[in-house]
């Protein structure tokens, strides 16, 4: 877990930002985080050293592939998807959808602190954004039921979405 900290974002971020200029493929990235203790830091020493980053906030992964697609840019999602809450890492996309990897050797990178840290950002309106554009090709006329499984999911916020879609579905177009 402590391999994986502010230094090395900051590392890998400029290393695929200059990935992104040499093949020509622009430089306006978003970037978003899951809801893991350790991505607010991670995600808040990117956003300070490099500020022209578009900051998504806090989406599930499905979220931020979405907008990514939507708006054809590079991106990086902070998580270590399935993985134990312990541990983090980060997901490099290309406009096109598929992954970028440092193709260099990595070393020890010494966490950042951080002067100001800001709390972490949901943007309800991307997330009402892709839910209307689902709602184009679900049909929810019928009753649906979820089971959540405890302490089996680091990312939380689909269940403060469960609101939004009801209102969505009920509302009309």
């Amino acid at each position: 877990p402590q391999e994986i900290n502010e230094g090395l974002g900051i590392f890998l971020v400029s290393k695929f930002i200059q990935f992104l200029k040499r093949k020509k493929l622009g430089t306006k990235i978003l970037l978003s985080q899951d809801s893991r203790p350790s991505s607010f830091n991670l995600a808040q020493a990117i956003r300070d050293k490099f500020p022209e980053i578009n900051y998504l906030g806090v989406l599930p992964s499905p979220l931020f592939y979405w907008w990514l697609k939507k708006l054809n840019q590079p991106g990086v999602y902070i998580t270590a998807s399935h993985l134990p809450i312990k541990y983090n890492g980060f997901k490099f996309l290309l406009p096109n959808g598929q992954s970028w990897l440092y193709p260099g050797k990595l070393k020890s990178f010494q966490p950042i602190k951080i002067i100001k840290p800001q709390k972490p950002e949901f943007k309800k309106d991307l997330v009402i954004e892709y839910l209307q554009e689902l709602k184009k090709f679900i049909n929810l006329n019928q009753e649906h039921s979820f089971t959540f499984k405890e302490n089996t999911s680091t990312n939380l916020y689909p269940l403060k979405l469960l609101p939004l879609v009801c209102l969505l579905y009920t509302s009309p177009s």
